[in-house]
């Protein structure tokens, strides 16, 4: 090989190499997709709750609904006639939606459970799910940036227990954050929550 066709094919080669690594060389945070920074609501949230019984709790759990396994990383329960509710603030300059899918165990059947599921946005009442029972299943997104709502960032979901024996029981399957497009959230690695467990009533074992 002549001496100046070893060096074009080395002039080619180094372009090569420069223009691959130019462009597989992005800063991390140009590398993470909207879905890397999002974040369950607990976490990316500052919460509390109010109830007349019950607890909430935030193990994973498979569950049946309609027949079908889901895996569930929170659920709150309360009693007959009683009522538990989780209100919770996320922070519009970081997340802009929220998604929610929430379901009632088949196995529910047993303590024939009936009720309620309110969905509040802004303190008033946006969603309202009535005669919930065994096998069902719920979804909804909410818009943190909604204009016609006065501080749409402050979400409650409400459980209402109307007939059990001897509690009624929902299950989260999602309840996730967003971020917003110009957010720079990026969701800890970190399995601490931010919620304060001695105002949740947290607890780790069967009811």
């Amino acid at each position: 090989m002549s001496k100046t066709k070893f060096l074009r094919l080395l002039t080619i080669g180094t372009f090569l190499s420069a223009l691959y690594l130019g462009t597989n060389t992005l800063p991390a945070s140009s590398q993470r997709t909207s879905a890397d920074n999002s974040a369950s609501l607990y976490k990316g949230a500052t919460c509390t709750t109010s109830k007349s019984s019950g607890r909430i709790k935030t193990d994973s759990t498979n569950v049946s609904v309609s027949r079908q396994l889901y895996t569930s990383s929170m659920s709150m329960y309360t009693a007959r006639n009683k009522f538990i509710m989780l209100t919770c603030k996320a922070d519009p300059k970081k997340f802009s939606t929220l998604k929610l899918q929430i379901g009632v165990s088949d196995d529910d059947s047993k303590q024939q459970s009936i009720m309620t599921v309110n969905i509040y946005q802004g303190g008033n009442l946006q969603h309202a799910y009535k005669d919930i029972g065994p096998g069902k299943l719920i979804n909804t997104v909410l818009d943190l940036e909604d204009r016609k709502i006065t501080k749409p960032e402050n979400i409650a979901i409400e459980l209402l227990c109307e007939k059990a024996n001897p509690y009624c029981t929902v299950y989260f399957f999602e309840a996730q954050l967003l971020p917003n497009s110009n957010s720079n959230y990026i969701a800890p690695k970190s399995s601490k929550s931010s919620i304060n467990t001695s105002q949740l009533g947290l607890q780790f074992t069967n009811k």
